[in-house]
């Protein structure tokens, strides 16, 4: 009846107790992204979001916000499961143009307040780190260089997004949370480890495209940051590269200038072929061996 519902406890408070009892963090997804880098707002705008729970953050070198992401918005928890919680970190992810997810955001920004991306807040929870570091450039204008959470070095680009070495989809990651909820799973598969509750059916819409599968979970993606960080496993994009690229073209098409009056097309062609293939191979031993980023193409 009416009445006997009425009388049960109310099932967001008693949520709210089970999250204060344990080290949880609860996933936030971002409004409308902004067309660019948006202006700071003004001391109104940030007065007004000062009563959610918020990471701390040290800024190491400057102000990182005029280079981080930025978005209209964050669409939030109940405030009595914000306020519970041990940490809350960003879901969302930033697809290149394609649509493929290549770099992860680390810290992105909702007017003057930064936020960390799931991942990282899970690490600073787990560690039982009290802040994040966000270390910017010495080169003026250069942007992020990296954060630290937890003593852990996080390579980022100059906008504060992770480039990700990415592992195909693998089931064996995953636990159903049918065999969780009715108690028959093994309670040592998932002891001692950073646990990430999400979905995996298509129609909710939480689907991703990598570099390596066409259909990998969001939840995995966020996994996949995780373990690179722990393993040292993370992909560099080095400054100077844009650079060394712009001369590689530079080099390699003059030289196809100077060469085809004097050798003849097919000696150019030749030469132009293995100049490629220069470029192409130490691209993919700076990637397997280093970790590095340069695009050869």
């Amino acid at each position: 009846t009416e009445r006997t519902l009425r009388a049960l406890p109310d099932s967001d408070a008693m949520f709210a107790d089970a999250i204060s009892r344990a080290r949880v963090v609860l996933g936030q997804s971002v409004l409308e992204r902004t067309v660019a880098v948006a202006p700071l707002p003004s001391a109104q705008a940030g007065e007004a979001a000062a009563a959610w729970p918020k990471t701390t953050f040290a800024e190491i070198g400057g102000d990182p916000r005029p280079f981080l992401l930025a978005f209209a918005g964050v669409v939030r928890n109940l405030p009595e499961l914000e306020r519970a919680a041990a940490g809350r970190g960003m879901v969302s992810l930033a697809p290149e143009r394609d649509g493929i997810v290549r770099r992860v955001p680390a810290v992105l920004r909702t007017g003057a307040d930064i936020h960390p991306a799931f991942s990282l807040e899970l690490l600073r929870v787990a560690f039982g780190a009290s802040a994040i570091a966000i270390r910017l450039s010495r080169a003026e204008r250069a942007g992020i260089e990296n954060l630290v959470v937890a003593r852990l070095r996080v390579a980022t680009d100059a906008n504060g997004l992770i480039w990700l070495h990415f592992a195909r989809h693998d089931p064996d990651r995953y636990v159903s949370a049918k065999d969780v909820l009715q108690g028959t799973l093994d309670p040592q598969l998932i002891a001692g480890k950073v646990v990430l509750v999400g979905t995996s059916a298509a129609g909710l819409k939480d689907i991703k495209a990598t570099p390596v599968d066409s259909a990998m979970p969001g939840v995995e993606v966020h996994a996949q940051v995780i373990e690179s960080i722990l393993s040292g496993a993370q992909l560099v994009r080095p400054a100077g590269a844009d650079g060394a690229e712009f001369l590689a073209t530079l080099l390699i098409g003059l030289a196809m200038i100077v060469l085809v009056p004097l050798l003849g097309p097919w000696w150019t062609l030749s030469i132009g072929a293995a100049s490629l293939g220069l470029v192409g191979g130490g691209s993919w031993y700076l990637f397997a061996a280093h970790k590095q980023l340069f695009d050869a193409s």
